[in-house]
């Protein structure tokens, strides 16, 4: 698949088989979300900075990869199967691709890729919330029952 660069109201995109990505996304990026959108495989995709750090977004991070209608079609991810849409993916942003399923892996990495440091700890100031997991130090996640926080870390 060969980019063709574009410029459209003052921005430059790379153009492959018609999806029109942001000019600083990552070649290897553009050909997984490429491929996965002819195949309609189910992806999760992990954003973060330059540094390699991951945002642990947890909304909107699921689904399989469309694109918009119209003269720019951006890339999409559609959440479900039934879906009529989906929201527009910050490709340029994208630091990490696992496959979703039963063939789940990880299709792209950067090289910095890290998550910071996790730690679970009891969730003493909250009612009804027993564990929260600290990023680097800080709150990241809180939860109800027993066990949530270890299995969030390792989804992670």
């Amino acid at each position: 698949m060969k980019a063709e660069v574009r410029e459209h109201s003052g921005k430059n995109y790379k153009v492959v088989n018609g999806t029109w990505y942001h000019a600083e996304t990552k070649d290897q990026v553009i050909y997984i979300l490429e491929n996965a959108r002819l195949i309609g495989m189910r992806v999760r995709v992990h954003y973060g900075d330059q540094s390699g750090k991951d945002w642990l977004e947890e909304n909107d991070v699921n689904g399989t990869i469309g694109r918009s209608i119209g003269p720019i079609k951006i890339p999409l991810l559609i959440p479900r199967r039934d879906s009529m849409g989906g929201g527009g993916l910050l490709e340029q942003c994208i630091i990490k691709i696992r496959a979703v399923g039963p063939k789940a892996k990880v299709l792209y990495q950067q090289p910095r890729y890290h998550t910071g440091a996790f730690l679970v700890q009891p969730c003493a100031d909250i009612e009804g919330y027993i564990s929260e997991v600290l990023v680097d130090g800080s709150v990241h996640a809180r939860f109800q029952k027993a066990g949530q926080a270890e299995r969030w870390v390792i989804f992670k």
